[in-house]
């Protein structure tokens, strides 16, 4: 291949979240994409109650096109892989009759579904895990075996693929909403005179350290903390979970829970807030919070970030980690009490620059020079 461009292709999206109001990796790559291409974003996860077997649905984004299919195969997981990769050949057959087009590249973030992308007949053949998952090793090696070429964002994620296929790592990206974020009013929920430290992720997520969560807001009472992100089933979540630590939380006086809020309008919210904060636990889960979307946003703001153990982010000079979650509390407690240390205009620089480096655009650039040395 002498020259390749993500200009005027035919590309399919194979996402394991739906289309909605929240916007994670697999989106904001459909986004960005669709501004020069155009672009089919399958939920792969398939739909039981679907009268018809395909359903296309406009996503209210030029080029971008949603497409839910109904779910045929029962007890998959039960199955060999070749059986269901047979399975899945004519449920690939229905999609590509629907779009009616050549496809130049089929890009899949899903780890369970879709094993061959070969079915696809697409000139370029891309796997791209951004998530720990159950996923048997066996299946999403055939996935990338059918590949031409896999990308990720933490290591932990490709440890178990077998596969001579070529990997490289590709950090969560910045959409562009967060580069020039559109102003808004100053949300009710941000306090004068506080502390307002934010908080953006799914709080239904199995991985959060709710006994060090609670504890750092209860010990932090005169400061201001806002959880946004989903806290009951939503496009990125599945059945509703920790529905009592969440009410615990909201009960408190210090706290705001917002519930989900659209990329554009959470990009215009985060510059009001003072510093950010994760907490998932780390120990029981250091593979699945190796590394999170959310904090490329947060870096974005300059703001300083309170975190758990993160690996694939090692430079001190980006997140406030702790070396256990029982700190974090304290650390908040510190950092609120002295920010102007740690806003001076070369931390808030790195930061800024940091999450620059990798916005979509940019990931799609160097995505194209790789796929120059490999397809």
């Amino acid at each position: 291949m002498k020259e390749f461009k993500f200009e005027n292709k035919n590309i399919i999206i194979l996402s394991p979240e739906k289309w909605g109001k929240n916007h994670i990796s697999k989106h904001h790559y459909a986004k960005e994409l669709a501004k020069n291409n155009k672009v089919w974003f399958v939920e792969s996860c398939g739909e039981k109650n679907l009268k018809e077997s395909i359903v296309i649905l406009n996503s209210e984004i030029q080029n971008l096109t949603i497409i839910k299919y109904k779910q045929t195969i029962k007890g998959r997981r039960f199955l060999p892989n070749i059986f269901v990769s047979f399975l899945e050949k004519s449920i690939v057959k229905r999609i590509l009759k629907k779009i009616d087009v050549e496809i130049d590249v089929v890009w899949s973030f899903d780890q369970f579904r879709f094993l061959n992308l070969k079915q696809f007949d697409a000139k370029i053949k891309i796997f791209h895990p951004v998530d720990i998952t159950n996923s048997p090793s066996s299946q999403k090696s055939m996935i990338a075996n059918s590949s031409d070429i896999i990308f990720h964002v933490s290591d932990y994620i490709v440890e178990d693929i077998i596969t001579k296929k070529p990997i490289y790592f590709i950090q969560h990206g910045l959409s562009e909403e967060f580069i020039n974020p559109k102003k808004i009013n100053k949300p009710s929920y941000i306090i004068e005179n506080k502390i307002n430290v934010g908080y953006v992720g799914n709080l239904i997520n199995s991985f959060v350290d709710w006994e060090n969560l609670i504890k750092t807001v209860k010990e932090n009472d005169d400061i201001n903390f806002v959880f946004i992100g989903p806290i009951h089933k939503s496009n990125i979540s599945g059945k509703s979970k920790n529905q009592e630590k969440i009410n615990e939380l909201k009960a408190l006086k210090n706290v705001t829970l917002t519930g989900e809020i659209e990329s554009k309008r959470l990009a215009g919210i985060l510059g009001y807030f003072d510093m950010f904060w994760l907490c998932y636990d780390s120990f029981l889960f250091k593979k699945q919070v190796s590394n999170s979307h959310k904090i490329i946003e947060y870096l974005s703001t300059g703001k300083p970030i309170v975190s758990n153990k993160i690996k694939m982010y090692e430079n001190p000079e980006l997140l406030i980690q702790v070396k256990s979650n029982t700190e974090i509390s304290k650390i908040i407690r510190k950092i609120s009490g002295n920010l102007s240390a740690y806003n001076v205009e070369d931390k808030k620089k790195n930061r800024i620059e940091y999450a620059h480096i990798y916005t979509y655009k940019k990931n799609l650039s160097t995505i194209a020079n790789l796929l120059l040395n490999h397809v």
